[in-house]
């Protein structure tokens, strides 16, 4: 049984590096859109992003650093990055919207990896059932404004 929790540690520190690269990508999309509408829509993410990771962080225990956000973050972030430098307007906010799409989509697929596994604990795939469900709303709201044309309200 030792196996298991071990493996359960180190995918319940990889979906809180998943949930902190999360934060940091609404962050950095915060600071650069024009729209006031999605900049508090964004504070809004950043802020469950928070409450999910110090969640997450309790059934790590002190297993898990605290962290910033790993490479695949730092990678998303850096491609954000890139596709607003490419656009006529460097802070196109429908091209930061796509991003944050492509960002959740991640997050979602890494959420689904693990509870595809072998989780055996009957209280922990609840939790992490929820804390992807609260990831998927954020997606569908910005899914939702992306395929609508967002314009500033």
């Amino acid at each position: 049984m030792e196996f298991y929790h071990e493996n359960y540690k180190k995918q319940l520190k990889h979906l809180l590096d998943v949930i902190n690269d999360g934060k940091a990508g609404y962050k950095y999309a915060a600071q650069h859109v024009h729209s006031d509408y999605l900049r508090d829509l964004f504070h809004r993410f950043i802020q469950d992003r928070e409450e999910m990771a110090g969640e997450l962080q309790a059934h790590i225990g002190s297993y898990a650093e605290d962290d910033d956000g790993g490479v695949k973050g730092a990678f998303h972030r850096a491609i954000m990055a890139i596709k607003t430098a490419l656009t006529k307007d460097e802070k196109d906010d429908r091209v930061i919207l796509e991003s944050c799409r492509e960002g959740d989509r991640a997050a979602l697929d890494a959420f689904d990896d693990v509870l595809q596994g072998t989780i055996l604990e009957t209280e922990l795939k609840p939790f992490l059932t929820g804390l992807r469900y609260r990831i998927s709303q954020a997606f569908n709201e910005v899914d939702k404004l992306y395929f609508d044309g967002f314009e500033e309200k």
